[in-house]
């Protein structure tokens, strides 16, 4: 996004090669916790990579956060509720699935749904926790299935938004599929 407005096409491979990304790292127990646009890089055959897994978490493993404090680790505007507000048995793959989806509606408005217009972090995570993302539009053939993908991706709640990376990159493949895409 640093390098302008990414192309319908552009938008879906990301979408789909990040979601490969959080696939193994589910498959590992690892949660990245800070999926954002600055750590997705596109390299010069056009695939993007998900970077930056400074702070990401093994699920089989102790948080270092301690559960006191009011805050988890994360940045404003993508990190779910369950992450920011540091409720470390809720916070799994779902969490990634939620930044993606914010992400994407990055990509496809050229602005960020909760950082934009707000005055401060505390009104930030207050969208985030209040504010209802329009649908994204992707101009592509099958726009009402990848509006409905990202749509599920970031549900405020946890238990109402995809449960496993697997499901949501097996519908992405159907959706890189139908458009001709590579994989």
């Amino acid at each position: 996004m640093s390098q302008g407005h990414l192309s319908p096409a552009q938008i879906l491979i990301m979408t789909y090669h990040v979601l490969q990304a959080l696939y193994d790292a589910e498959s590992a127990k690892i949660v990245h916790r800070d999926v954002k646009p600055e750590n997705i890089m596109i390299d010069q055959a056009g695939s993007f990579w998900l970077l930056d897994f400074g702070i990401a978490r093994h699920l089989s493993m102790p948080a270092l956060t301690a559960t006191i404090s009011a805050f988890g680790k994360f940045t404003p505007g993508y990190a779910p509720v369950e992450q920011f507000r540091n409720i470390q048995s809720d916070i799994d793959a779902r969490a990634d699935l939620f930044a993606l989806g914010v992400t994407v509606h990055e990509c496809v408005n050229l602005t960020h749904p909760f950082i934009n217009g707000a005055r401060d972090v505390m009104e930030v995570l207050s969208k985030v926790e209040t504010y209802n993302l329009s649908r994204v539009c992707v101009q592509c053939k099958m726009q009402n299935q990848f509006a409905d993908l990202i749509e599920a991706m970031t549900k405020k709640r946890r238990d109402h938004r995809i449960r496993y990376v697997e499901e949501a990159l097996e519908w992405m493949r159907e959706i890189i599929t139908e458009e001709g895409l590579p994989q």
